[in-house]
């Protein structure tokens, strides 16, 4: 029997995987205001009777969290903070497209490429008051290569919801307990530093990493005298 869900965040691809979901029934998408949508999935959703509500701070979203009459809620991709008491009250889980035990965090994707790790895990878990702690439901891991940017990384993270989408399911009917989670390496936002060039100090595996960590954005940053360059491709050095 399918179960009520709300989702939080602003991934559309996670929303469209609820959307198909045989197990749950969405009822609400709850965005993060500023964020771009589609058009054409916002009518897809408004088509389906599917509420949709943008929210802009802790005060908006504990409004909304507190109006919508769901089962649980399911996060990803998302800024703001839940508040302490909402938590406590409601069954909030996230998926933390990162390892819990040492890349907890808000940019764990860009972490993974700048550490030059050779896999991650994404992480599904029940919140509490503790960022990106709380009740570890299950992984996936993701392997990742040398050629992989925050791009080609987000798409074989995305890959792994429809299987965490199901392991949620199975948790909610009693079939997955999962294990308390305590501490964590909690990886500080990324600054302008991170991905900064140093050619007389970086190795070459560095300046990539800089680069691909930066590929969806404006890319590394390499100085030059008074001026300041942005690399997007390893073949501009």
């Amino acid at each position: 029997m399918a179960m009520n869900l709300a989702y939080i965040g602003f991934s559309q691809a996670a929303a469209e995987e609820l959307m198909k979901s045989e197990q749950f029934l969405l009822k609400a998408v709850i965005w993060e205001t500023g964020r771009n949508i589609d058009e054409e999935f916002k009518k897809a959703l408004q088509e389906q009777g599917i509420l949709f509500h943008e929210v802009a701070n802790k005060a908006e979203l504990r409004r909304t969290l507190n109006e919508i009459d769901c089962e649980c809620f399911l996060m990803y991709k998302f800024s703001i903070i839940l508040p302490a008491d909402v938590v406590t009250q409601k069954k909030v889980f996230n998926i933390h497209p990162g390892d819990l035990k040492n890349n907890r965090g808000p940019h764990p994707v860009v972490w993974t490429i700048l550490l030059g790790e050779k896999a991650t895990k994404v992480s599904l878990h029940r919140v509490d008051e503790q960022i990106d702690q709380g009740h570890l439901i299950s992984e996936a891991i993701v392997p990742v290569c040398e050629q992989d940017d925050v791009i080609t990384l987000q798409k074989k993270i995305d890959a792994t919801l429809p299987f965490l989408i199901g392991q949620l399911y199975a948790h909610l009917n009693g079939e997955i307990l999962g294990v308390a989670t305590e501490g964590g390496l909690y990886r500080r936002k990324i600054c302008e530093r991170d991905y900064t060039i140093q050619p007389d100090v970086d190795t070459l595996q560095e300046i990539s990493a800089k680069i691909r960590s930066q590929k969806a954005y404006r890319g590394a940053i390499l100085i030059l005298g008074d001026k300041k360059f942005y690399i997007s491709d390893i073949e501009q050095i």
